[in-house]
């Protein structure tokens, strides 16, 4: 008695477990994503940077000589361009000096900047697509 008692609870507890596993594995979900249902994390660029030689100051307009990178089928294509940054009222002036693996910023005017000069124009527009602009900082790199 003891012994059919025994066979018959091992039985119904296989098949309880072999219930519950069926029901686990017909009740799982695809978990695959959809990207319809999701939208594309758009990049949104605040500042543009673009960086030149100075080659002429006229006034308050510098003149510079600017390297463009653009990326072709064929390759990375490089092109010497010619860009006017006009300072206004607005424009902030930096001195950048890197010494002793350290950048220092310091304060500087127009009256600062040399020919020959590099330096680092920051705008809210896309200043590498425009022949003229005013940056609303001009960093003098030393």
């Amino acid at each position: 008695m003891k012994k059919n008692l025994l066979i018959l609870s091992i039985i119904v507890i296989l098949i309880a477990v072999a219930y519950g596993a069926y029901y686990m594995v017909s009740r799982r979900q695809d978990t695959t994503v959809d990207p319809r249902y999701f939208p594309k994390n758009e990049v949104v660029i605040k500042d543009y940077v673009l960086g030149g030689q100075v080659s002429e100051i006229i006034d308050n307009r510098l003149i510079l000589n600017v390297q463009l990178s653009t990326t072709t089928k064929a390759g990375i294509v490089t092109t010497n361009e010619v860009k006017v940054a006009i300072v206004g009222s607005s424009t902030q002036f930096f001195a950048t000096k890197y010494a002793n693996r350290k950048y220092t910023k310091t304060g500087a005017k127009l009256s600062d900047v040399k020919v020959g000069d590099r330096v680092s124009m920051y705008s809210n527009n896309n200043i590498a697509e425009m022949k003229s602009f005013v940056p609303y900082r001009i960093d003098i790199n030393k």
